[in-house]
């Protein structure tokens, strides 16, 4: 999955399995092999972005998430303060138990040149 993230052509992907499988781990894993330092790689210059989404199914605590990390106000609604925290970024977002959110269509789509 590495090797599919160097060129940013990967808009979304899931991890998909049973509970306890290893999903969190090997996401983690994954930051970390793009990721070893302190600094951002050099095709993903805005970071990478982790947020746990299990046992809140409000998508709008998403992107609270989201446009806070990235220094922006949540007005007027937190999902536009997310597209404009994301626009023209090259990020990672990092979104560990998507299943619990209410509106994972609108999750998938505020990204602009960032990878899901």
């Amino acid at each position: 999955m590495a090797k599919r993230l160097q060129p940013l052509i990967l808009v979304l992907a899931l991890v998909v399995a049973p509970a306890g499988f290893g999903k969190t781990a090997l996401v983690a894993e994954l930051a970390w092999h793009l990721a070893p330092g302190d600094e951002p790689p050099a095709h993903l210059p805005d970071g990478i972005l982790f947020y746990r989404c299990t046992d809140q199914d409000d998508v709008n605590l998403a992107f609270q998430h989201i446009a806070v990390s990235y220094g922006e106000d949540l007005l007027p609604t937190p999902a536009l303060a997310a597209q404009r925290a994301l626009a023209g970024r090259r990020a990672l977002l990092l979104l560990d138990g998507v299943e619990a959110v209410d509106d994972l269509a609108a999750l998938a789509k505020i990204g602009d040149q960032c990878t899901v």
